[in-house]
């Protein structure tokens, strides 16, 4: 006799799936400038195979690329970020399709990697000194403040990738703060 519980796991699954996703957001631009403080445009961002990153992959990330993420590092991720700007937020799925938000950046200090709440704020500090970032990709924007006290505010945008396993959120634009 078969069981009904696997179709019915699935269905529960896939519900849970859709309430428990980030909301995509549209994001408009208007400036383009430099990276935060920290990041060091220019940094080797090789990770080694021994590497104990947050996240569980380990690769080479090609920080130039901004735009689509099917362009970008898909399934395979690491705590270094995607992003032209050197930050991001990757969230993966994982048990009962509860999502796991981690603050990725790459600066003077290395690639690094932060789990943070929904929200997608966090202060914390490494070599460079203390940061303080907000990404609210609901609102398509967020903000960086570096050691010195400069705020620098960006437009997002937000897609999903590996088949909706991962869900990623970075700066598209710099523009004026507003907010």
């Amino acid at each position: 006799m078969r069981s009904f519980l696997g179709p019915v796991a699935a269905v529960l699954a896939l519900a849970g799936q859709i309430l428990a996703s980030p909301v995509e957001a549209e994001a408009s631009s208007s400036l383009s400038s430099s990276p935060p403080a920290d990041v060091d445009m220019d940094a080797d961002i090789s990770l080694d195979d021994d590497d104990d990153s947050l996240l569980p992959f380990n690769i080479t990330t090609d920080l130039a690329l901004s735009s689509s993420l099917e362009r970008r590092s898909g399934c395979n991720q690491s705590k270094c970020p995607d992003s032209r700007f050197g930050f991001d937020v990757l969230s993966n799925k994982l048990r009962w399709s509860e999502w796991f938000y981690f603050l990725r950046w790459s600066g003077t200090c290395g690639c690094h990697s932060i789990q943070i709440f929904q929200d997608g704020c966090k202060t914390f500090s490494i070599c460079s000194g203390t940061h303080s970032v907000c990404m609210d990709w609901k609102r398509g924007r967020g903000h960086w403040v570096d050691p010195g006290g400069v705020k620098r505010c960006y437009t997002l945008l937000d897609d999903y990738t590996c088949d909706g396993k991962y869900w990623a959120a970075w700066p598209k634009d710099e523009v004026d703060c507003t907010w």
